[in-house]
């Protein structure tokens, strides 16, 4: 019995052998193919753009004194839309850029959206460009009697636009924050 299972054995061999190369073929068919969409995929999210300026509000924040708006340094430049939120406002809702005052106007169809220049305000910030957290604070209206040493966005309702500006900060002589990096941004074909 042993000499015909060493029998039966060999002549086995050739057919098991080619049974483990097709294994090993196959398998390595499919690693390859599995890299193949792997590096198919990282291209087509290497082609979606991360918007150059986008802005993240949240809920209104009520008569606060806004602190809590403002990030610190380190939480700023750690800062990530955690809940997978797309931005509110990107550069394809900015209808126009001001450079001389640093201000940019929202489409009107935006602003609608919203709830008009009341409705986005009174609420925290973060804005992103090209894809860096740039600065945190808080939303107010231009007209607003708030006092805030750190990051505000003003906004300057103006029939049925409203105007925005980054600040330094909110009341006294208004002072641009960012005006080179948004103009980098928002300059459309100027």
């Amino acid at each position: 019995m042993n000499a015909r299972l060493r029998t039966v054995l060999r002549s086995l061999a050739p057919a098991l052998l080619a049974f483990a190369a097709l294994g090993a073929q196959a398998q390595a068919q499919a690693q390859a193919q599995a890299q193949a969409q792997a590096q198919a995929q990282a291209q087509v999210q290497a082609q979606v753009q991360t918007p150059r300026f986008a802005l993240w509000l949240t809920g209104p924040i009520g008569a606060t004194n806004a602190a809590h708006c403002q990030l610190d340094a380190a939480a700023l430049r750690a800062w990530s839309p955690t809940d997978g939120r797309a931005p509110l406002i990107t550069e394809d809702d900015i209808a126009s850029w001001d450079a001389s005052r640093a201000s940019w106007t929202l489409d009107a169809r935006k602003l609608d959206e919203l709830g008009g220049a009341i409705g986005i305000t009174d609420r925290c910030f973060v804005l992103a460009i090209d894809g860096q957290a740039f600065a945190s604070g808080a939303v107010l209206l231009a007209f607003s009697a708030r006092l805030l040493r750190f990051p505000t966005i003003a906004v300057e309702p103006r029939g049925g636009a409203a105007t925005f500006q980054l600040r330094r900060e909110f009341g006294g002589t208004p002072v641009p924050l960012g005006q080179a990096e948004l103009d980098r941004v928002l300059r459309k074909g100027q």
